[in-house]
């Protein structure tokens, strides 16, 4: 439900409020965040919703007491969002453009 809503944001679907503060770095922060990501149009969506969970789980009380989302549900969303992303785990190196950073032996052929 959630990673839905955050890709409709970032097709512009929807408009998140103005920030109280725009001068804020989290203001700042956000703004950037989605400037970049609507940048990107082959942004990948089950890397989003895994780094969607993460934040989540950083802030958990506050999305239990704000908006009701149980742990249990979040617990739920983070597991299919991590079973997505390793699904799809030999992707991840090129489609990101990662490899040349990537020289543990165990990642090369030799």
């Amino acid at each position: 439900m959630v990673q839905g809503f955050i890709a409709e944001l970032l097709l512009d679907k929807y408009e998140i409020p103005p920030a109280a503060r725009p001068g804020s770095f989290l203001a700042k922060y956000e703004a950037g965040l989605f400037s970049e990501l609507k940048e990107r149009k082959d942004f990948d969506r089950d890397l989003l919703a895994l780094y969607e969970a993460g934040a989540i789980k950083c802030h958990n009380a506050w999305f239990v007491e704000r908006l009701q989302l149980r742990r249990a549900a979040q617990f739920d969303m983070e597991c299919k969002a991590a079973n997505a992303v390793l699904s799809r785990f030999d992707e991840h190196p090129h489609g990101l453009r990662i490899e040349p950073y990537c020289t543990a032996p165990i990642l090369s052929s030799s």
